[in-house]
């Protein structure tokens, strides 16, 4: 075998390696999580949680406010206590959140959305 090896921690990794892509795009894009609460009614609880890192975000609370917003409007068109649209509903989040990030900083971050239930 030949070619290039890259050492991911104690791991010998391949050049095209999953790992080694995922940080290239975390390191160029950044990352975003945002944690959403739901009610047992089926309502958000609060406010969602933003985690972020690695974005050029000049106004925390306008991008926080775009983004409340955005989800406030993707979470209608749901319904939040159907458990078999959850996978539906984090998919359609994800890409809203994208959307205004890439809008707001030019960035698709690698983005994580978590709901859960209170």
């Amino acid at each position: 075998p030949s070619g290039r090896l890259y050492l991911d921690g104690n791991v010998s990794v391949e050049e095209d390696s999953q790992s080694i892509k995922d940080r290239k795009n975390l390191g160029t894009n950044g990352y975003i999580e945002v944690t959403i609460l739901i009610t047992p009614k089926g309502n958000i609880h609060n406010k969602p949680i933003f985690n972020y890192s690695g974005l050029p975000i000049n106004n925390d609370d306008d991008y926080k406010y775009e983004l409340e917003n955005i989800i406030e409007k993707t979470t209608r068109t749901f319904s939040l206590n159907n458990q078999n649209q959850k996978d539906n509903i984090i998919d359609a989040i994800k890409i809203s959140c994208r959307k205004i990030t890439k809008e707001i900083t030019g960035k698709k971050p690698i983005t994580s959305i978590k709901l859960i239930r209170i």
